[in-house]
């Protein structure tokens, strides 16, 4: 990303843009407002795909395979204790 004085703000190094999420970087770059949840996306896939050797598909699968074992970290507690209220006889 190049700056209004053509000074390079960021690198980003996936090959494979969304360009909804190239303009959310932009315009923050810019100062203007953008959608956080995109820019963050947009520099979570680049900086992941950049440690896995650049390779934006091998990427997402860690990045996807991350977030299941969060969510499942979470959920199956959860159910689990709701499972023992529910079903146990008081």
């Amino acid at each position: 990303m190049i700056d209004g004085h053509g000074i390079v703000r960021e690198v980003d190094q996936t090959a494979g843009w969304d360009p909804d999420d190239v303009v959310a970087s932009a315009r923050d770059l810019a100062g203007m407002t953008s959608n956080p949840l995109r820019r963050f996306w947009f520099a979570t896939i680049a900086n992941v795909s950049a440690f896995c050797g650049g390779s934006q598909s091998v990427g997402i699968a860690v990045l996807l395979v991350l977030a299941m074992l969060l969510v499942s970290a979470f959920a199956i507690p959860l159910v689990i204790w709701v499972g023992r209220h529910i079903f146990t006889a008081e």
